[in-house]
């Protein structure tokens, strides 16, 4: 859904110089630009996972199956 909102974000981008050069254009391209930021701040709170008091190895084994950080703070397998 984000990669959605990101292609919506750049396709427009190709039109709004022609809405600029228009009566209100700068409205109207805030306007857009504040809809595109609304939509991602809806996926990114709806979609983000719940870890809020979970360990980072809790959330490693859900992910992934088994701990993936190293007791050095280096990552394996990544």
């Amino acid at each position: 859904m984000f990669f959605a909102v990101r292609l919506a974000s750049g396709l427009i981008s190709l039109i709004f110089p022609v809405i600029l050069a228009g009566e209100n254009g700068l409205l109207i391209d805030g306007l857009i630009l504040i809809g595109f930021l609304l939509a991602s701040l809806v996926i990114g709170t709806v979609g983000a996972p719940r870890t809020q008091g979970r360990t980072l190895e809790e959330i490693e084994i859900e992910r992934y199956g088994e701990v993936v950080s190293n007791v050095d703070g280096g990552a394996r397998g990544l």
